[in-house]
Formats: C-alpha cells, sequence, structure tokens
C-alpha cells in the first residue's frame, strides 16, 4: 500500500496527491522581510489580500507582501511579457 501526501505543483500551482516515494520533499525557506526586488509583492505566485494588500497567498500559504522565499519568480513587465 502505498502512502500518499498532498503536494503543490510548481509550474501550475494546483494541489495533487503524490505517493511519498516518488516526491522530494524540501522546507520553503520564508522570511518576513526579503530585500526589496526578491519579495512576495513582487513575485508571479503571490496573490494579494483584496481586503489587506499588505498580505497575500502563495500557493495556498498565508504571507506578508514583504517576505520572501526561495522560489521567488519576478512578475513579468509589459517589454518582458510580449
Amino acid at each position: 500500500m502505498e502512502t500518499y501526501i498532498p503536494a503543490v505543483r510548481r509550474v501550475t500551482g494546483e494541489y495533487t496527491f503524490e505517493p511519498i516515494n516518488r516526491l522530494t520533499i524540501m522546507e520553503i525557506m520564508y522570511k518576513q522581510k526579503a530585500e526589496p526586488g526578491k519579495q512576495c509583492q513582487e513575485c508571479q505566485s503571490f496573490t494579494v489580500n483584496p481586503a489587506n494588500s499588505a498580505a497575500g497567498a502563495c500557493f495556498g500559504k498565508d504571507v506578508v507582501a514583504e517576505g520572501g522565499c526561495m522560489f521567488f519568480k519576478a512578475k513579468e513587465t509589459g517589454a518582458e511579457a510580449k
């Protein structure tokens, strides 16, 4: 019998269940205050909280806009998106 655990797919942000023996489990190194240019609010994965612009969510986890983690990927600007 295989054991399954919840997982987040980095590419799509969808929650899935994967067999535990097929996953590499990694701890996300999250900081409450990240350096400017690498903050959650500047990341593609960040979704702002409509009631509080200083907070939001990243892959279903509550985070602060000025926080950061090792999966930071800058939002595309108009010139980069073309």
